[in-house]
């Protein structure tokens, strides 16, 4: 009998990136994808916990998800993944026991191993959040067209913005080794892929936990350039402190980099900025921009407004 599964995914680009891979991973075991929750024999929640109401949505659809299990005589493996997952732990299969398995962001490779195990009855509950300043086991991804492939560069955040929990739910920074990622590129230009995005919370901090002090964002970007084939290069989302004049003449100077910089500028304030740990002042953040223009690179700012 065919086996179905869906995944519901919530929050941010890293979010759509591993439910691309355990999209993949779910098909390689036999599973056919749908997004009929009332029709499915499996479904992953990729929950988010940065924004509030993302987390309020996923307890709402547990709430029909344990409907639907209860219809089905149990006969239905609720799985929950992401950074809610990260920082609730333990305590989701407590509040919400008809959930078979909590996994953090760094595990969902491993989720063939565990799904063989429930599905034989070996074990009923699995929560597995451990190892989060882990690099995660690469897998392949399926992202559902041949436009736009992500490869998260970086995992976990060392800023400790006083506003966000990323943190201390997705760990310290982990960047993947360069190679590997110039091998992923080079996997996905030839799949026909035309835009390859680069993720991270903080991408442009690539390689600063290396011992070679060689392999940073900029080379990264050079080498994946420099790879055969029509396409082009974007990443989120970089941070203002660490613009290396490096990084900009990188961009600058290579037309298969895009010239759109997203840069999150948060506040106007030097105090407001002082009080919200981002490690720059209003006057830095404005010789960047300044600087970026005169090579003739196009921002795009966020704010947080309140």
């Amino acid at each position: 009998m065919e086996k179905r599964a869906t995944i519901i995914t919530y929050g941010c680009q890293m979010n759509v990136n591993e439910s691309a891979k355990m999209k993949q991973m779910l098909q390689t075991m036999g599973y056919q994808m749908t997004e009929d929750i009332e029709n499915t024999d499996l479904v992953f929640l990729n929950t988010c916990t940065v924004r509030e109401g993302a987390a309020v949505k996923v307890y709402g659809k547990l709430g029909d998800l344990k409907r639907i299990k209860e219809e089905k005589d149990g006969k239905m493996i609720i799985g929950v993944t992401g950074c809610l997952a990260q920082e609730v732990r333990d305590e989701f299969i407590k509040k919400t026991p008809y959930v078979d398995l909590v996994l953090g962001n760094q595990n969902i490779g491993r989720i063939p191993d565990i799904l063989e195990r429930i599905e034989s009855g070996e074990e009923t509950h699995i929560v597995m959040v451990d190892d989060e300043d882990e690099l995660p086991t690469r897998v392949d991804a399926d992202f559902g067209d041949d436009i736009v492939a992500s490869i998260s560069i970086t995992y976990g955040c060392n800023n400790y913005c006083t506003f966000c929990i990323v943190p201390y739910v997705r760990g310290m920074e982990r960047s993947v080794p360069l190679n590997e990622i110039v091998s992923d590129v080079e996997q996905y230009t030839k799949k026909g892929y035309k835009e390859i995005l680069f993720l991270g919370q903080n991408v442009n901090s690539y390689g600063s936990d290396f011992a070679n002090g060689q392999d940073n964002f900029a080379e990264l970007l050079e080498e994946s350039a420099n790879v055969e084939g029509d396409f082009w290069i974007k990443y989120v989302s970089p941070h203002p402190k660490d613009f290396s004049d490096e990084v900009i003449d990188t961009i600058a100077r290579n037309p298969k980099i895009a010239r759109m910089l997203h840069l999150p500028l948060q506040s106007g304030s030097t105090k407001i900025l002082d009080a919200m740990n981002r490690g720059y002042t209003k006057e830095e953040f404005i010789a960047l921009a300044k600087k970026l223009r005169r090579k003739y690179l196009i921002l795009g700012l966020q704010q947080i407004l309140s």
